[in-house]
């Protein structure tokens, strides 16, 4: 027993001078590396296991500092041109050009006309915290630059490859040096980091290379190049924007011409158009206002309620700085919600001016953010400036009407009361009340002539007699269109079958003069054969208006129903459920040239007996101002007529071949008729005459038959659509019949033509001669759609949105 207490006392005697020894020459290790300084933190080995290394504070290295600090200030390329751009308005510059390349990634370089930076300030210029625009902190109350940090080239220069070119005012020449890390640095190996003597102008040049070339994890976070470069296009716009002035541009490296490009004498107006275009432009309204007592000035441009966009566009500007404020985007916002619809939004343009005592810009690392005094003041105050301008121009509104657009529904219409009745029996209608339609183009014209209140019989008499024939002709054909004539004479006597032109209803005057009665008739067209025309020429002109043809504006015509007149230019016709006001002079000249082309050689002929001098007709032209010929005496417009003549006379086989225009020894014996029962405006001759002479190019053959068809087209043309016409004075010569008005040349060649009371107006020729013929035949061209030859003006469906009811 006491064997065993003796060896466990021995043993524990063993195992605490061993720990004692351990522990001992460890602290010593320790005491000993501490002194010698030998790192910050030390492991300490027991029984071979290595704890956690103890972390001190040290002070980073100046690289990582600039790094980081750099990181904050350029967050894209777009943040590197706010700055530089802010520098050349602080050096004074009135000319700024940017260009880029991969969205200045690769390449941000801009150049300006400034004061420029001396040869001593270059080692300076990227170097942190080094500035010309402030001295204290104190200036901060007061300061008006943009910069005023030292900060924006130097961080470029810790992320970038940075060249700097600048010259100064009355220096020989301009200085060269490249940077690195805030640091000058040699172009070249072996060269010296100093600036260098070069070439220049007066200013300062900055060419920014590999943005976030050190730091990979930015550079892949960039969007693509035509993204980063559409930001730099839009802060450069802002800034043109608010410095009008000051001349600038933008464009991408090695393209000819600038995405952005103001002068000097441009007005802020003028600079908001050619961004933003004239639709804009047009509608801006400006904006000025003063608060004395917070020391607050604003002026801007703002759109009015006429223009409204898918997307705010917002420039704000606080003291010529370029700021976010989302507070002031929501008051504006709250302005506009009376005035534009639902979802449309306003542009707006604002410069803040506020006293630089009461305006803190140090407050965000790239000066995005400001805080001001009176901040509820100020918004207040904006709020009303706002409001008072929109509301001194609301007191007229612009609605636009809706173009044609290609692709139009075609829905079958309703019109039955036996459809209707058979839809109402069954439990889920079977046709939608918003497009049912009463009329259809296979009614008969003048149809709804019995929907129109008629005047007194002593009021009718008044204003006119109604044209005979007029149930007669309102026998419609039951095709609604699309096929084309096999001749001209099925055309012809198609359209008398139908009433179109009643023969015996149409009386011809004619007033006598010293050339004798003249008298317009229509020239049977039995005696011409109907021969295919195989030219290439017209062949290729009628693919050409195949072609420039859209089909959902042909099918408005093809399928139309006339609806009356608006004036005497325009006509509203009928598609469906839609209503169209259509341009009757500009439908009818494109119709008349599609005529021209497809009738060519097989056209009927309008006989002028007797026949009319072209002589005449040349030297009544001469005399019309729409030829625009001036000539001091009557011998150069002699010259003239009589080389019309010649021309004319020598052209005059292929002109009645072709056109079925007679000219014999000087003298027009016939016109084409393009549309049975259709005469053309007779006074539009002498222009007509004299521009197949001047305005036809008659020495290529696909160019001349073009030429001719579009004269011919012009002198076709419905000019305005005339009341009906008043009788004529006693003593009116001989009467014929015939299907067109006729006409009588007094001397000096003017045409002078007078009706009867019976004759019937333009206005009903257009409804029940000319239309028809348009709904047969005519293959609309998609510039109606653009150029207001055609355009929509209700729709039953929109209207039915409004009053549940149509």
């Amino acid at each position: 027993m006491i064997d065993i207490i003796m060896m466990t006392l021995l043993v524990r005697l063993y195992l605490f001078s061993t720990c004692s020894l351990g522990f001992g020459a460890m602290a010593g290790t320790v005491a000993e590396r501490t002194a010698a300084g030998a790192g910050d933190a030390e492991t300490f080995e027991l029984g071979g296991v290595d704890p956690a290394r103890e972390h001190r504070i040290v002070a980073l290295d100046q690289q990582v500092v600039n790094r980081i600090a750099a990181g904050e200030v350029i967050h894209r390329p777009v943040s590197a041109l706010k700055e530089m751009l802010e520098n050349s308005l602080d050096a004074g510059s009135s000319s700024i050009s940017v260009q880029a390349k991969g969205g200045g990634l690769k390449l941000l370089q801009i150049h300006d006309n400034g004061h420029g930076i001396s040869r001593e300030d270059f080692p300076k210029v990227c170097e942190r915290f080094a500035t010309s625009k402030l001295r204290e902190y104190g200036d901060l109350e007061h300061i008006e630059t943009f910069g005023f940090r030292g900060e924006a080239l130097a961080s470029i220069s810790h992320v970038a490859h940075v060249t700097i070119t600048s010259m100064t005012e009355g220096a020989t020449c301009a200085y060269r040096a490249c940077y690195a890390d805030g640091q000058l640095t040699a172009a070249r190996a072996g060269e010296e980091a100093e600036p260098k003597a070069c070439a220049g102008t007066r200013g300062t040049q900055i060419v920014v290379e590999d943005m976030f070339y050190n730091v990979l994890a930015r550079r892949n976070a960039m969007k693509s190049g035509a993204e980063e470069y559409a930001k730099l296009l839009q802060v450069m716009q802002a800034y043109a924007i608010d410095n009008a002035g000051v001349a600038m541009s933008c464009k991408k490296q090695g393209e000819a011409s600038s995405d952005l490009h103001t002068l000097k004498e441009h007005s802020t107006v003028d600079i908001i158009r050619s961004i933003y275009g004239s639709a804009l432009a047009k509608e801006l309204v400006p904006l000025k206002g003063e608060e004395a007592t917070i020391g607050l000035q604003v002026c801007g441009q703002l759109s009015n309620a006429n223009f409204s966009a898918k997307k705010l566009t917002f420039h704000l500007f606080i003291n010529k700085r370029l700021v976010e404020s989302s507070v002031l985007r929501r008051t504006l916002e709250e302005v506009y919600a009376a005035y534009l619809p639902k979802g449309g939004h306003p542009f707006v343009y604002l410069s803040i001016r506020l006293p630089p005592e009461s305006l803190d810009v140090n407050v965000h690392p790239t000066k995005r953010e400001v805080n001001f005094l009176h901040k509820e003041e100020v918004l207040a105050a904006v709020q009303q400036f706002a409001r008072d301008a929109l509301i001194s121009e609301n007191t007229s509104r612009t609605f636009f009407t809706q173009a044609l657009l290609p692709g139009l529904e075609v829905t079958a219409p309703v019109s039955s009361g036996e459809d209707l009745a058979q839809a109402a029996g069954n439990s889920k209608p079977a046709y939608d009340p918003r497009k049912v339609v009463r009329n259809h183009s296979g009614m008969s014209a003048g149809e709804l002539d019995k929907y129109i209140c008629r005047l007194s019989s002593t009021a009718s008499a008044s204003s006119g007699s109604a044209p005979r024939g007029g149930n007669e002709g309102s026998a419609r054909r039951g095709q609604s269109g699309g096929g084309k004539r096999s001749r001209p004479e099925a055309e012809a006597q198609h359209a008398v079958a139908e009433g179109a032109v009643a023969r015996s209803d149409v009386a011809l005057c004619v007033q006598p003069s010293s050339c004798g009665s003249k008298r317009v008739t229509s020239a049977s067209s039995s005696d011409r054969t109907w021969v295919p025309c195989e030219l290439t020429s017209v062949q290729t002109l009628l693919r050409r208006v195949t072609q420039q043809s859209n089909r959902a504006l042909t099918a408005v015509f093809s399928q139309h129903v006339y609806v009356g007149r608006v004036d005497s230019t325009y006509v509203l016709l009928q598609h469906l459920t839609k209503l169209f006001v259509v341009h009757i002079g500009a439908v009818s000249e494109s119709f008349f040239y599609q005529q021209a082309l497809r009738l060519w050689g097989n056209l009927a002929a309008i006989q002028l007996k007797p026949p009319v001098s072209v002589y005449d007709l040349a030297r009544a032209g001469l005399n019309d101002s729409a030829s625009g010929f001036t000539a001091d005496d009557d011998s150069e417009a002699d010259h003239i007529a009589l080389g019309v003549v010649d021309l004319l006379n020598e052209k005059a086989e292929m002109l009645c071949e072709y056109l079925s225009l007679e000219i014999v020894d000087g003298q027009l014996h016939s016109l084409p008729q393009l549309v049975a029962g259709y005469i053309p405006p007779l006074c539009g001759l002498p222009l007509f005459i004299l521009r197949l002479a001047t305005k036809v190019d008659w020495t290529a053959e696909q160019a001349c038959f073009q030429g001719l068809a579009e004269q011919l087209a012009i002198l076709y043309r419905v000019s305005q659509m005339g009341e009906i016409f008043t009788p004529p004075e006693e003593g009116v010569g001989d009467v014929v019949a015939g299907s067109g008005a006729t006409c009588a040349f007094e001397n000096g060649g003017h045409l002078a033509s007078q009706c009867d009371e019976d004759v019937l107006s333009e206005a009903w020729t257009i409804q029940h001669v000319l239309l028809p013929a348009i709904r047969r035949d005519y293959e609309a061209p998609s510039t109606h759609a653009s150029n207001g030859a055609v355009v929509q003006v209700a729709c039953t469906e929109m209207l039915y949105k409004i009053f549940e009811r149509c």
